[in-house]
């Protein structure tokens, strides 16, 4: 499941092989629409749940509102149906979805308030992480790049490409099809992270990568700061 953003979805694997995907209609809410995408898509292949064998899901960081349906929907399935759980980094799924890379690969998915979320990964037979994921405006994010020349894949190069480009920056893009993420580079990715599993108990533990509070706490704060003064 990828519903770090508003036009995610969902995607059935048999091993590394994916035999459907199903992409979310964007203008209906994410608790709206993962149920029925899920419903949908196992009667598509004439599958039940209980013949699935685990879930893989995107932990962001993304849309608060997207990776908490998200998680929440894959915690009971797997619950209910005693599964077990993979973990998958968006940022690091999005930069799979670029392919192997001579030059680093940055991953970067729109923050809105002018910044990214932003990672850097080395991708090819194997994939490893470079930096942690941070949400900063988009120059700081090249600026701390690890090597001279870099590429890069995400939605952040639509929203910021003038920024982008401003700094002169050796740089390469992957083409535009990539840039979103998707459920389908989840499942690739949950196929290398099945050590990572998250079965039992552990899964009340399992939350998601927000990195940057909601606008609900920043208010709540505001507000609290302000009656106590």
């Amino acid at each position: 499941m990828e519903t770090s953003v508003v036009d995610g979805g969902i995607a059935v694997f048999d091993s590394d092989r994916m035999l459907a995907m199903e992409r979310f209609d964007r203008e209906i809410p994410a608790s709206a629409r993962l149920i029925p995408a899920i419903e949908l898509l196992l009667s598509q292949l004439q599958l039940s749940l209980e013949q699935l064998d685990g879930f893989a899901v995107s932990i962001g960081p993304g849309s608060f509102t997207g990776l908490r349906v998200g998680l929440t929907a894959v915690k009971t399935l797997a619950r209910f149906l005693d599964r077990p759980v993979i973990p998958v980094p968006t940022l690091m799924a999005l930069a799979v979805s670029a392919g192997e890379q001579d030059d680093p690969v940055g991953a970067i998915l729109d923050a809105r308030k002018g910044e990214v979320f932003g990672a850097y990964f080395r991708v090819g037979a194997d994939t490893s992480r470079i930096t942690p994921d941070r949400v900063l405006p988009i120059e700081t994010f090249i600026e701390n790049r690890p090597s001279e020349r870099i590429c890069l894949v995400g939605n952040g190069i639509r929203e910021y490409r003038e920024r982008i480009d401003a700094t002169g920056v050796l740089h390469s893009t992957v083409p535009e099809m990539h840039w979103e993420p998707s459920p389908e580079w989840v499942g690739r990715l949950a196929v290398r992270l099945t050590g990572e599993t998250v079965t039992g108990n552990d899964l009340f533990k399992l939350a998601p990568v927000y990195i940057r509070r909601s606008e609900a706490e920043i208010h709540w704060d505001r507000r609290t700061k302000s009656d106590s003064a």
